[in-house]
């Protein structure tokens, strides 16, 4: 949370596909959107709880 909170917007690559990442301070939502435009689903969790269910899943980190 910390980097979003640092650079609100960043573009990263996931399976070679671009994408575009912007995070609103105010409502702590997190926009993915793909270069042409279509927003990806995505969701605030605690970790603790995701790894649990699904653990194996790589996580994201800065570098």
């Amino acid at each position: 949370m910390r980097v979003l909170q640092q650079h609100t917007q960043f573009t990263d690559t996931v399976a070679g596909t671009d994408l575009y990442v912007s995070y609103d301070r105010s409502s702590q939502l997190v926009l993915v959107q793909t270069p042409e435009g279509e927003v990806l689903p995505s969701v605030k969790v605690y970790w603790f709880a995701w790894q649990a269910f699904y653990p194996h899943t790589e996580s994201w980190a800065a570098l």
